[in-house]
């Protein structure tokens, strides 16, 4: 059965650094959708690849051959800047996955493993929560280039390792291994959290800051300590 090579999201910039983020939420959605979904572990396994961003004014080298096709995604954002030959090529050429409204990352995850015909067999039998794992690191691997980018000339990202331990995760989950593919998404998002340390001027901290209120005292107040599994702040009267 046909295999990916490529997995690719569609987008009107010439690189991640002038991506316009000034988006509707419908169009921002749709965008994250198109990108999350890629970071499927079933996608990956398959490509044995990251995802990548794919310039629509560039002329694609698809890697293909009668076991092997690209996956490209396009957000609506793209497709409205997509002249209708462009289209029909790449549809040619790859497997396409557009995503409408409504839409979401699992359907189009879904959509894009029934069209790769590589539907692996035991898909039904990952963990929907490593599932949802795998897409937040798709996420926080876009947010930390936009973000790299915007504040350095370039990238200090291993990316061999960081490609090397995502494969490995995807593997793993495939394989129902779930520890196996918990410490290698976690070694992910070391690397991820390493290069967010490389900024330059700035080093950005989270912290997180409860603003008391009248109606927070009391129930409310003790479920808040309950429930939270890690340290915070609060600003209080003497």
């Amino acid at each position: 059965m046909p295999r990916y090579t490529d997995l690719k999201i569609a987008l009107p910039c010439h690189s991640v650094d002038d991506l316009n983020t000034n988006l509707s939420s419908s169009q921002a959605k749709s965008l994250l959708d198109c990108w999350t979904a890629l970071w499927h572990p079933t996608l990956i396994a398959s490509a044995n690849a990251v995802p990548q961003i794919l310039p629509i004014d560039d002329q694609p080298a698809w890697k293909q051959s009668a076991d092997c096709r690209p996956l490209l995604t396009i957000p609506t954002v793209t497709e409205t800047q997509l002249d209708s030959q462009t289209l029909m090529d790449w549809q040619a050429e790859c497997d396409l996955v557009l995503i409408e409204q409504p839409a979401n990352r699992a359907a189009a995850a879904k959509q894009a493993i029934d069209s790769s015909q590589h539907a692996l067999q035991q898909n039904q039998k990952l963990d929907q929560s490593l599932v949802s794992d795998f897409y937040a690191l798709g996420y926080a691997y876009l947010q930390v280039q936009l973000m790299t980018l915007q504040l350095r000339y370039s990238s200090n990202l291993d990316d061999e390792e960081f490609q090397s331990l995502l494969i490995v995760a995807a593997d793993a989950a495939f394989q129902s291994d779930h520890d196996a593919a918990i410490d290698r998404l976690a070694a992910c998002f070391d690397l991820l959290l390493e290069e967010k340390n490389n900024y330059y001027p700035v080093e950005p901290q989270l912290c997180e800051l409860v603003l008391t209120h009248p109606n927070t005292l009391g129930g409310s107040l003790e479920r808040q300590f309950a429930n939270n599994d890690r340290p915070f702040s609060m600003l209080v009267s003497g």
